[in-house]
């Protein structure tokens, strides 16, 4: 069963809430009820919350992860070196940089 509180935030906290939520995809008090979970695993307690509340939580905590996962998939793993992963940004780069400036000399050519 929800309960309802209230505290004296700054500005600045109330902000950061906001735009973390959003970011997050998540409302605040899903945002508040992690962080203050996740406050109290870090000082070594484990809260206690009901059944419920417990399923409730762990599902957060899928949903999470997968969020995490999806928004770094594939970061950090590479079939290649990465010296070849810098060979292959600098080809890109250079391929760009080439379209861009045949693009600009098309451009004045047509002007002439």
């Amino acid at each position: 069963m929800d309960k309802v509180m209230s505290a004296r935030l700054s500005e600045e906290a109330i902000a950061e809430l906001d735009r973390a939520s959003k970011k997050l995809g998540m409302t605040k008090k899903q945002f508040l009820e992690e962080a203050i979970h996740l406050r109290a695993e870090t000082n070594g307690q484990k809260p206690e919350v009901s059944g419920d509340d417990a399923e409730a939580r762990r599902q957060r905590e899928r949903e999470r992860r997968l969020r995490i996962l999806h928004e770094t998939f594939g970061f950090m793993v590479r079939d290649e070196p990465p010296e070849e992963t810098i060979r292959q940004m600098k080809e890109s780069w250079s391929r760009a940089y080439q379209r861009h400036w045949e693009e600009i000399d098309q451009q004045i050519a047509e002007r002439s």
